[in-house]
């Protein structure tokens, strides 16, 4: 029964890993380096390097790695409890559970240095992402931040691939013709406050603009 918990907890694991990793990635962030951080922030180790500020200086990746963090201290709690209990088998019962361990250890290895096994775990993880990101967007399009009289307004706006803004310059979007200001775009990797004409709009931007609400809604509906 130990060494079934056991592998359930390393595969449960191995999955986080990645699954964290791609999120990671997902915020602009290289993949190895997510990887490599992710199994610091689990292992408690090697989160002090320079790296470490890519995620720290970052606020969706400051939300994972806390996330990640109280996932950390329950698993080892579990590992723990569940070595004292293989340390108190017999000697045949422990071998038997180092050696399908090590069996374990080794498959997970060369699963995850499989080119080909783990692009399409990647891939199949980004999917359900995207698809979760587009159901948000499509949820709530437009977001109220501030209301300063009857016609005019702060909202936040994102970016739909169908809203005929993606691939767009500022300069080109024709928002301030509508009388629509851009205060900030956050690209989730970056974010540009006050951005110049030349900035160019993508799906996933979050956008915050001042101007007329009638404007601003009539933009929205479209994304």
């Amino acid at each position: 029964m130990s060494l079934i918990i056991f592998a359930v907890i390393l595969i449960l694991l191995w999955v986080v890993v990645e699954v964290v990793s791609i999120l990671f990635k997902s915020t602009g962030m290289d993949l190895y380096k997510a990887r490599f951080q992710t199994i610091s922030i689990l292992t408690h180790t090697g989160f002090t390097t320079r790296e470490s500020e890519l995620i720290t200086q970052h606020p969706v990746r400051r939300k994972i790695a806390s996330f990640m963090m109280v996932i950390s201290y329950l698993t080892q709690i579990t590992l723990i409890t569940v070595l004292i209990n293989v340390m108190l088998s017999d000697t045949n019962t422990m071998l038997s559970i180092g050696v399908a361990l090590v069996v374990l250890l080794v498959f997970l290895y060369l699963l995850t240095r499989s080119k080909f096994l783990s692009s399409r775990f990647n891939k199949f993880i980004e999917r359900i992402i995207e698809r979760r990101i587009n159901r948000a967007t499509k949820r709530n399009p437009i977001s109220q931040v501030m209301k300063v009289d009857q016609d005019f307004g702060m909202y936040e706006i994102v970016i739909d691939e169908n809203g005929g803004l993606d691939g767009l310059m500022l300069r080109e979007s024709g928002l301030k013709q509508r009388f629509i200001q851009v205060l900030k775009i956050d690209k989730g990797n970056h974010v540009y406050n006050f951005p110049g004409p030349d900035t160019i709009l993508d799906v996933g931007d979050k956008l915050v603009v001042y101007g007329k609400i009638k404007s601003i809604k009539d933009v929205a509906m479209k994304q």
